[in-house]
């Protein structure tokens, strides 16, 4: 960290610009650009219409897969991620937040469903994993 010693003629001259701000009505996170607050909304984890059944599951796992990408200089390389498996239904679940941003992973052998917002399967549980 580093201390700056101001002289008053330096202090005077500052000048004080105000901005408009932008406050997530969910979490109460600060913005500077509209645009970025109302994408942070959608996503956002204190958002009620972000919550799913799925999170208090007790048939929720987590797991882990192997994902193969094309390498676009030649070849396949693989490497291990962490999904959310429903083992009631035996699919993959894909949460909101990836959903929205559309970063979800896609497996070939076992079906790809996002997480529904009710499930008759549910079963309150503790919280395996913090999302």
């Amino acid at each position: 960290m580093y201390a700056v010693i101001l002289t008053n003629q330096k202090i005077n001259s500052m000048k004080v610009i105000t901005k408009p701000t932008y406050k997530c009505e969910h979490c109460g996170k600060l913005y500077q650009i509209k645009n970025w607050c109302i994408k942070h909304e959608l996503t956002c984890s204190k958002n009620p219409a972000n919550f799913r059944p799925c999170f208090d599951c007790q048939h929720c796992e987590l797991v882990e897969a192997t994902v193969y990408q094309h390498d676009p200089m030649g070849g396949e390389f693989e490497y291990n991620v962490d999904v959310l498996k429903c083992n009631a239904k035996g699919f993959y679940l894909i949460p909101p937040k990836a959903e929205h941003k559309g970063n979800a992973f896609y497996f070939p052998d076992i079906e790809n469903n996002p997480m529904p917002k009710e499930c008759s399967q549910q079963k309150n549980g503790l919280l395996p994993f913090k999302i």
